[in-house]
């Protein structure tokens, strides 16, 4: 909430940089988006959080600093905790990013191959609508945040993610996911 007095539209999504394109990566809780994030990281791409993205009235994702929240098991190797969580999962600290351009909204779901799919109608409208950090917060979105989610269901690309069920198997496609995103990018 204090994003939307400030003037931020708060994206409930991790951020995926590829070339000079932000990537919202959108989930249910649980889905996989931190452990997404955080293999990416260890990757080397640069990831601006796990879990929350402001973004400006502009469609641009604003440069603050982000954080992962994943077990130690998941944690990019060249990460230290900054303080461990009662669940056992750790925080670690990302660096600060740029301000960009919001990419693409990405739908993360799980499957058995990874493939991206454009959504259409109302498959991409809804994605918009739950992206909303308040929309996940509540059963629907608040009214204020009308207006702007349908304009940015107009303005940016809404695709489905699909990664791998498990972490083995999504960490056997890295390489895959990672050519698919850069391909996105261009």
């Amino acid at each position: 909430m204090v994003m939307d007095v400030c003037g931020f539209y708060p994206l409930h999504a991790c951020g995926l940089v590829f070339g000079s394109r932000m990537f919202a990566v959108h989930g249910r809780s649980g889905s996989g988006k931190s452990t997404l994030a955080a293999m990416l990281a260890g990757s080397g791409v640069p990831v601006a959080g796990d879990d929350l993205l402001p973004l400006d009235g502009s469609g641009h994702v604003v440069g603050v600093g982000g954080s992962l929240r994943v077990q130690p098991i998941h944690a990019p190797p060249d990460r230290q905790p900054l303080a461990l969580l009662p669940d056992g999962r750790g925080w670690y600290p990302l660096p600060v990013l740029p301000t960009m351009p919001l990419g693409a909204l990405l739908l993360l779901e799980r499957g058995p191959v990874v493939q991206v799919e454009p959504l259409r109608g109302a498959d991409r409208l809804l994605a918009v609508l739950r992206s909303g950090y308040l929309s996940h917060m509540e059963p629907s979105p608040a009214p204020a945040w009308h207006e702007r989610i349908v304009k940015a269901a107009g303005e940016v690309e809404v695709l489905r993610l699909v990664i791998p069920d498990t972490l083995d198997a999504l960490s056997g496609h890295r390489d895959q996911l990672i050519a698919l995103l850069e391909s996105l990018a261009r």
